[in-house]
């Protein structure tokens, strides 16, 4: 566990976090605020500032490498799954081969694995990309099976995925991918605050979206992302959400602060920290809530 100095507070740690994310200005002035970002968000996602030869991540990123030659070697594209025993019918299957593929992707990006660079690693990934979206994730599917793998599952991965490999992948791999986004998380589900879109959902449909956003280089796409994480801030006194006795809870009743509470925490840090000081900052006066949940719910 990553502590701060004595007598500085959780909620103080939050938002140095998000504040130190942030660019200075003149660094806003001169970079491409979408590359940026991007660039940023693989900070948040893959960590920065560590010496991959010391430990504990020599030890661990050995094994993602192992694990990423241990999925290469196994990946057999079939005309409906990507890996044996995995299809893509219950739609998990379709998760679990993006899933794979991140952690192919995040042993070629990262130093240390032993599969840094790999030009083979790499082309079987866009090998297992194109075969995904040519059968099965892309506009032209319907959604079958559990909601949550078209929507929050799938394109949380391959958001991660074109993020990581957004220089190698090819303006037709990305406009894919961004098209798949847009038809499995239409805007709808970001402009009713109901159903499945409410608390920790809402906030992973906006991961997404935000992130499809930055790599489409579509401003309205960040914009609607962030403007629909307001309804998750305000105190509920029934349903999902913050109570102000630092309850959370998701589907209607259940009490879920370990679980969806923990979710919601994790995405809007990492959306806090992401769009600090760009043009899409979050400013919503009522994410003061989220951060007092900090103290006042998840440390208890």
């Amino acid at each position: 566990m990553v502590t701060g100095p004595m007598g500085m507070t959780r909620r103080a740690l939050l938002l140095a976090a998000a504040l130190a994310a942030a660019p200075a200005a003149g660094a806003r002035a001169a970079d491409d605020p979408y590359d940026a970002l991007r660039r940023r968000w693989l900070g948040i996602a893959l960590g920065t500032g560590y010496d991959p030869g010391a430990e504990p991540y020599a030890s661990r990123l050995a094994q993602l490498g192992q694990r990423a030659r241990e999925f290469q070697a196994g990946m057999a594209p079939a005309a409906r799954s990507l890996w044996p025993g995995h299809p893509f019918d219950p739609p998990s299957g379709i998760t679990f081969s993006y899933g794979r593929l991140w952690t192919m992707t995040q042993a070629y990006v990262q130093a240390g694995t032993g599969a840094t660079g790999d030009p083979a690693l790499l082309a079987d990934v866009l090998r297992g990309l194109d075969h995904i979206c040519a059968t099965v994730y892309n506009p032209a599917t319907t959604r079958y099976g559990n909601w949550w793998e078209w929507q929050i599952g799938s394109p949380r991965l391959l958001t991660d995925i074109t993020a990581a490999l957004y220089e190698r992948l090819g303006p037709d791999r990305i406009a894919a991918a961004c098209a798949a986004v847009d038809h499995f998380i239409p805007d709808t589900m970001l402009t009713d605050y109901s159903g499945t879109s409410t608390g920790a959902n809402r906030v992973d449909l906006c991961r997404s979206v935000a992130l499809r956003g930055i790599l489409g280089r579509a401003p309205e796409r960040i914009a609607l992302a962030r403007d629909a994480l307001s309804p998750v801030f305000p105190y509920v006194t029934k349903g999902d959400g913050l109570y102000a006795d630092g309850s959370f809870v998701q589907h209607t009743w259940v009490a879920y602060s370990g679980t969806y509470g923990q979710v919601l925490l994790d995405g809007l840090g990492r959306l806090f920290a992401l769009l600090a000081g760009s043009p899409w900052e979050i400013t919503d006066p009522a994410r003061q809530n989220i951060l007092d949940s900090v103290e006042h719910a998840y440390a208890p």
